[in-house]
């Protein structure tokens, strides 16, 4: 027990970094918000940073899900449904949280898909699939058959396609995590961490552990979901300040 409880401070440590990234990009956009400027946090080595960083999030979700079901034995669907719904309540009141908030100040950009709305939906596939190799696989084929069948142009972008990655025209947001493709990095990440490959590496980094910014970035990555709901207030208000004296 004690050997999955080291896995999971690696996996927040990188998770830590990964937020790090998200938040730099978003302190550019906000910026770039506030003072009613070009916003060049998307056409530069910023958006890449973000884009990764939230790719990685995405990775570990996959990651986090099958050690989760290891680490407590979650061997039926009837004990990992209810556990995983538990342990994303959390997750599904701040993507609500984050949707009343953007609804509330940036109508014309509300969040309806963003990281956190996809990470509580991934969270659900992904806990079917669990320890099912052949089912991983299916689902893959499945989201490549659909992405390919959108891609071909034949399908009308409505409000039901947001979720396939086929928004409409007029569709604008703040932050846009569709199932698909996404899902399929979830899926990768699942499948990694049953490798041998993976737990070895696991292994291979404890010896990390003792150093202090090993600590740090694992205790951001711990709490990253309460970090990353005020993290966007905060940083609004510090440019709306800034912004007001300036003036």
């Amino acid at each position: 027990m004690q050997e999955c409880s080291n896995r999971f401070l690696m996996i927040d440590a990188v998770r830590g970094l990964a937020f790090i990234g998200m938040a730099t990009q978003h302190t550019f956009f906000l910026y770039s918000l506030v003072f009613e400027i070009k916003d060049f946090s998307h056409h530069s080595f910023l958006f890449w940073i973000g884009r990764l960083s939230a790719l990685m999030f995405i990775f570990l979700v996959g990651v986090s899900v099958e050690l989760f079901a290891e680490r407590y034995r979650l061997i039926t669907l009837s004990k990992r449904i209810p556990a995983i719904l538990q342990k994303s309540m959390p997750l599904f009141l701040s993507a609500v949280i984050v949707t009343i908030a953007t609804w509330y100040m940036f109508p014309k950009f509300t969040v309806w898909l963003g990281i956190l709305h996809f990470i509580y939906i991934a969270r659900l596939i992904s806990i079917l699939l669990v320890n099912n190799p052949l089912a991983k696989i299916s689902a893959c084929a499945v989201i490549g058959g659909i992405f390919i069948f959108l891609a071909t142009g034949n399908v009308t972008a409505q409000w039901y396609t947001i979720p396939l990655g086929l928004p409409p025209a007029t569709f604008a947001s703040f932050d846009y995590w569709p199932i698909i493709p996404w899902m399929i990095v979830v899926i990768a990440g699942q499948s990694v961490a049953t490798t041998n490959l993976f737990k070895k590496i696991l292994h291979a980094t404890k010896k990390y552990e003792q150093y202090a910014v090993t600590d740090l970035l694992a205790q951001i990555g711990k709490h990253s979901l309460l970090l990353y709901i005020i993290h966007f207030p905060f940083l609004y208000i510090m440019w709306t300040i800034v912004k007001f004296l300036s003036q």
